[in-house]
């Protein structure tokens, strides 16, 4: 009696159907897994907004400052000044970095520290105004938006975004590449959205006053 089997011919060709079934679906796998963590991630903007919200409304209307520090030198941040809305920390850590996370912690910060361990979002140090590294800016209010569906106040980077001196925007700071070729973004507004990259460096148009 003859046994049947597979030749080496044929297990060859099944192991290459297999190997580029595997490379078809790999990438549509880790693009559906990243398209999750951009939506937790505009979840956590979506909330951030709403907390700035909540600020101004306690502080005579004003936006969420960048930065803000005491007589004694020390800096609070915008996760500190939010901190009270939302009592979440993990909410300031976008799932795409998660090695990159506020903790909570107090003042004081160093400028450069801050850059770097505090948030993985940024806030738009240009129109929120702040005291950073001895250069105030000027808080402002509300009211004084004229383009706040346009204006970018929180988005995936770290911080800061843009210059606390300066009268136009830059990308400093910006992550305009993180979800997709893309980068998640809320506005004054409130509300967020998804952006691609060539619009966000398009220039300061984006968070513009």
């Amino acid at each position: 009696m003859r046994r049947s089997g597979f030749t080496l011919i044929e297990l060859l060709v099944v192991i290459a159907i297999i190997a580029i079934l595997a490379a078809i679906l790999f990438p549509v796998f880790a693009k559906a897994r990243e398209k999750a963590r951009q939506s937790s991630c505009s979840s956590n903007l979506k909330q951030m907004a709403t907390a700035s919200k909540m600020y101004g409304s306690d502080y005579d209307e004003s936006v969420t400052p960048g930065a803000i520090s005491d007589a004694g030198g020390r800096y609070y941040m915008f996760p500190n000044l939010l901190q009270p809305y939302v009592k979440n920390t993990q909410l300031f850590t976008c799932p795409s970095k998660p090695g990159q996370n506020w903790t909570g912690g107090a003042p004081p910060y160093a400028c450069v520290q801050s850059h770097t361990v505090l948030s993985n979002y940024t806030n738009n140090f240009c129109i929120s105004g702040s005291s950073w590294g001895g250069t105030a800016a000027p808080l402002k209010k509300e009211a004084q938006l004229t383009k706040p569906s346009e204006s970018i106040e929180f988005a995936d980077g770290l911080c800061p975004m843009g210059q606390p001196s300066s009268a136009t925007s830059t990308c400093y700071g910006f992550d305009a590449t993180r979800h997709n070729e893309g980068a998640n973004c809320s506005f004054y507004d409130s509300h967020v959205k998804w952006m691609k990259s060539q619009n966000i460096r398009a220039g300061a148009a984006c968070w513009s006053n």
